[in-house]
């Protein structure tokens, strides 16, 4: 019911999630079966190459397009390789760039750029606003899309780390910074919830089984997915929980 004829997993019964990658590392931090995950993951592969990423949520799917929690997720489950994003400096979507001088330039030139798209979206009349996470695809900010499709230094800690790399003591401190904040948050919304969920798969990723275990996930699965879902009945085993 929470499982597809593909295998993938899904939030809600019956109902197909775009979020299929990052549920599938829950399944398997969890113990549950995630076999036909590499052959959905094939082909949802348009292009992956050295220093260019065009990878699908699902096969001939564009948009929306790949998220950075999908990716962590496709990391996780052993799909996207370490290298691959490395070459392509840590984005996970189009050509990668390298992080230089300009930064400073880009980064103001992407403030005004989605500064001018969201008043303009904002102001809109007798037509569909769109959602602001969704605007520099919809309106294709290019200098946002800089950004956006970049793991953050946290992330890339992460990654090192579950793939036997070094990080380097910058990556570590942002990882430290990151993972703090989103652990002593309050817990308000729905998204606060995915959040926790994704800082607990971050944890064990990192290697860092404790904390994972003191972020108490059985409280925030059970609240994001609900008390019949297999997660949360898979996590609550896990944790000797009732």
């Amino acid at each position: 019911m929470y499982q597809d004829s593909n295998g993938l997993w899904h939030d809600k019964p019956n109902r197909i999630s775009n979020n299929v990658y990052i549920y599938g590392l829950y399944a398997k931090l969890l113990g549950l079966d995630v076999s036909s995950y590499p052959e959905y993951f094939r082909r949802c592969v348009v292009i992956a190459k050295d220093n260019y990423i065009k990878i699908y949520r699902h096969p001939k799917k564009a948009h929306p397009p790949l998220s950075f929690d999908e990716c962590i997720g496709m990391v996780g489950l052993g799909l996207l390789d370490y290298s691959l994003l490395k070459s392509n400096h840590f984005v996970y979507l189009g050509k990668g760039e390298k992080l230089d001088s300009s930064l400073i330039e880009k980064l103001i030139k992407a403030i005004v750029e989605s500064t001018v798209a969201f008043n303009i979206n904002l102001f809109m009349s007798g037509k569909k606003k769109v959602k602001l996470r969704n605007l520099w695809w919809r309106k294709n900010l290019q200098n946002v899309k800089y950004f956006a499709t970049r793991l953050n230094p946290a992330h890339v800690y992460v990654i090192k780390r579950f793939n036997g790399v070094k990080p380097h003591e910058e990556e570590r401190l942002m990882w430290k910074f990151y993972s703090d904040n989103l652990r002593k948050a309050k817990v308000k919304s729905h998204s606060d919830l995915s959040q926790r969920n994704m800082l607990w798969a971050l944890y064990l990723m990192s290697g860092d089984a404790r904390k994972a275990k003191k972020l108490k996930p059985w409280k925030s699965f059970e609240g994001y997915f609900g008390s019949g879902h297999p997660f949360t009945k898979a996590i609550k085993k896990k944790y000797g929980v009732r």
